[in-house]
């Protein structure tokens, strides 16, 4: 049997002697393209861990920024929150209280059974109601203050009027008086200091200024 015989054979060994002056060839690509796809395989999958790590750094981050808001805001707060001194050096509350509606209404009527008819007089009864709330020796919510016993007047009805819910209002934001202004009584002192007048309502301080 020859190749000539046979044309096809002597194709396939023609072939087969070409393979085998390539193989190293062959084979070195072969590996090479093994090489190049495992890359890409790790390519992959670190790209995918880095996007992980990215999105776990994003997440990281915007917990990190929370907690500095937080933290933030509460040093905010602790500057606020501290009493100013009036320049006669009387302290006075320098912040805002956050009440709702029923509690505005409930100091609104307090205001109306309590005080005398003056402005004053009016913003002096809110605030002694909102610095007891803020004294640890008294209840601490308006609710609680108000109705401790035998402390303060919620026997008007009716509705409060605008200059009532203006003195709390007021009262709330910021405190006018001495923020430890705890008491008042008709004509005379009986807790504390002395510290003003309006008609026969006295009020007083812990304090004595």
């Amino acid at each position: 049997m020859t190749t000539e015989e046979f044309p096809d054979l002597a194709e396939v060994v023609i072939i087969m002697e070409n393979l085998k002056e390539h193989a190293f060839s062959i084979i070195y690509f072969i590996i090479l393209g093994g090489f190049i796809i495992a890359g890409i395989v790790v390519n992959v999958s670190t790209i995918r861990d880095l996007l992980k790590e990215d999105e776990v750094k994003k997440v990281q981050n915007t917990v990190e920024r929370k907690d500095y808001t937080v933290e933030k805001a509460e040093e905010e707060v602790k500057k606020i929150e501290v009493p100013e001194v009036s320049e006669n050096g009387i302290d006075t509350r320098g912040y805002s209280i956050i009440a709702t509606s029923e509690e505005v209404d409930l100091m609104a009527r307090v205001v109306m059974s309590e005080s005398a008819d003056t402005d004053s007089c009016r913003r002096a009864v809110a605030e002694v109601i909102l610095n007891r709330l803020d004294d640890e020796d008294f209840p601490d919510t308006i609710h609680g203050v108000v109705y401790q016993k035998n402390q303060f007047s919620t026997g008007y009805n009716g509705k409060p009027t605008g200059e009532c819910y203006e003195a709390v209002h007021d009262a709330l934001k910021e405190g006018m008086y001495p923020d430890d202004m705890f008491w008042f009584r008709e004509d005379y002192v009986d807790y504390g200091n002395e510290y003003t007048r309006f008609e026969n309502l006295v009020f007083s301080t812990e304090t004595k200024y």
